[in-house]
């Protein structure tokens, strides 16, 4: 089963491998400099070949047209004699003697005795032979039949006879041509030798390479522990060294500015998860007073409908004053009914009150709760601030590696790609702060209304506690009045006047209680609204606490995929 850094190896074509690349330049630089030495030493070779089997064919033309043919005789022993001539190791030598006007006196091949000379060049000796002029023994090369020949002629000095020895330039220049077979075999092994070598080579040079290319992709795996091969990679005294240096350098600083994300995310989390907690208490206290509220909305009408059935009351007691004689008896019991609906009325602004209490310690809890939440709201600021400014520095390291990159050239290509990976990586922690922001934002707006209208029900619920404590000064008159009238009931006739004065008195009483009584009714209605309106305000809060805090567990989730120990 291969590794994955084997797997990673597989992808990456064998024409594109810098293995490859090697090989190739190190191929093209000694196929050029062995094709170069060999068209030098070949070309030079031959030239001096050539040169040397020029003047030994023109020696042998001179001494052989000098020693057979130096008597201006042609007879059966020359032809012998010249048919031993030819040029050493060379079967395509031979030697045939032309006449002045051009023809063939001795040849090896007998046919061709008699015959004129079918070589131009000789033909040209025989034009100047005719002016007169005897031309020097010369070597020319020409071209007869395809075939390249030397020919090394001499003229006799009574210019009557041309001696010419030839032979064939492939021939001649066979040494040449096998010392261009030995020496382009010997470059063909040098080249084999010199391809392995630069195979090792290249292995050598590439296996460092391949080892930070491992790191590179445990980095790019957001792998930031060190390994062995990494140490050995750091210890080297060149490029690769500095490259893994530069490497181990970037993942320290990472490592550090993700240590810090995890403790700002755990942190984050645990203050989504409180300011969760908080704003469903809130929400459950806010629903509690709410419920209170109402309940006390419906005791104060209830006391405004009270007061009117008491002014109604007092009325009947007016108007049946001038018959208190007669109906004593009704008098009694209609004073015993208002010192019920006293009592009741009584007991019903006791509860009031205690209510009320108890609202006035509600709201001044919600109040705290909602500083804490605007409190813990501008920690969270503060946090998803930092978050921003390390995805900034995130974002600076990564074009900072993205330079080194490019300075490495084509060897920084793959370092390239992941300092391309962490800039996208700090662009998303950036846009995830930006979002967090945005809520905070929002979550801090809604959490400042809170504390305004939590200010704002905090003065209506104190002056309500001033009207409630008003109302039950009045209804402790009311009571001492009804009590004293009850103890005035056997003398009521002697004071059925005093009664009548009183009454008056009695009924403004009781219509400013009336009006007390409707003030404080409209009073708890607008609590109630407000009320109302603080829950929706903390609902609302609560819902963008869940929202911050399933932000935070999913910024705490891509966080934790870094390795750093």
């Amino acid at each position: 089963m291969l590794t994955e850094e084997k797997k990673q190896e597989k992808k990456i074509p064998w024409f594109r491998s810098i293995r490859t690349r090697i090989i190739f330049m190190v191929f093209l630089c000694m196929a050029i400099l062995v094709g170069i030495s060999m068209q030098v030493s070949v070309s030079g070779m031959k030239d001096n070949y050539s040169k040397i089997a020029k003047n030994y064919m023109y020696d042998l033309a001179v001494y052989a047209g000098n020693g057979i043919l130096g008597d201006g005789q042609m007879d059966e022993t020359k032809f012998e004699a010249l048919a031993k001539v030819s040029v050493q190791g060379i079967e395509s030598s031979y030697a045939y003697v032309v006449s002045k006007d051009g023809m063939m006196l001795y040849h090896p091949t007998a046919d061709k005795i008699g015959q004129p000379v079918e070589n131009e060049v000789v033909k040209g000796i025989t034009e100047t032979l005719k002016t007169g002029k005897i031309p020097e023994p010369e070597v020319v090369v020409y071209e007869f039949k395809g075939s390249t020949k030397y020919a090394g002629y001499y003229v006799t000095s009574d210019g009557n006879y041309i001696l010419v020895i030839s032979c064939d330039e492939d021939e001649m220049m066979s040494p040449v041509a096998d010392y261009t077979m030995r020496s382009s075999v010997l470059s063909v092994i040098l080249t084999v030798i010199g391809l392995i070598g630069a195979f090792l080579l290249a292995t050598n040079i590439i296996q460092p390479f391949k080892q930070l290319g491992g790191v590179i992709r445990k980095v790019g795996d957001l792998n930031f522990v060190k390994d062995e091969k990494q140490d050995k990679l750091n210890k080297r005294m060149d490029e690769t060294g500095y490259m893994s240096q530069a490497i181990d350098t970037m993942q320290q600083d990472l490592a550090k500015v993700v240590q810090k994300l995890l403790k700002e995310s755990k942190e984050l989390y645990e203050a989504s998860e409180h300011l969760g907690k908080d704003a469903y208490e809130t929400t459950i206290q806010i629903s509690q007073i709410d419920t209170a509220v109402s309940e006390v909305a419906e005791g104060a009408t209830s006391q405004a409908n009270k007061t009117e059935e008491t002014i109604s009351n007092v009325m009947v007691i007016g108007n049946m004053i001038q018959e208190t004689t007669k109906k004593i008896t009704e008098l009694e019991k209609n004073i015993q009914d208002m010192k019920n609906a006293s009592n009741h009325a009584g007991k019903t602004l006791g509860e009031l009150g205690e209510i009320n209490d108890q609202s006035k310690d509600a709201i001044e809890t919600i109040y705290k709760q909602t500083n804490v939440t605007n409190q813990s709201t501008i920690k969270i600021k503060e946090a998803t601030a930092l978050i921003a400014s390390i995805a900034e520095e995130t974002n600076l390291l990564s074009l900072n590696a993205s330079i080194e990159a490019a300075r490495a050239g084509e060897n920084g290509r793959g370092f390239a790609v992941v300092a391309m990976q962490i800039q996208k990586l700090a662009e998303q922690s950036n846009e995830t702060a930006s979002r967090i922001d945005e809520i905070v934002s929002e979550l801090l707006k809604n959490s400042q209304e809170a504390v305004k209208t939590m200010d704002e029900v905090k003065v209506v619920m104190n002056k309500q506690s001033e009207n409630v404590e008003y109302t039950g000064k009045i209804f402790k008159t009311v009571e001492e009045k009804v009590t004293d009238s009850m103890k005035g009931i056997d003398s009521i006739v002697d004071f059925t006047k005093s009664m009548d004065e009183s009454r008056v008195t009695v009924v403004d009483t009781v219509q400013d209680l009336s009006a007390i009584a409707e003030q404080n009714a409209a009073s708890t209605e607008e609590t109630f609204a407000s009320v109302s309106q603080v829950k929706d305000i903390i609902e609302n809060v609560s819902d963008n606490a869940e929202h911050l805090r399933k932000i935070a567990e999913n910024l705490d989730k891509e966080i934790k995929q870094f390795k750093i120990s």
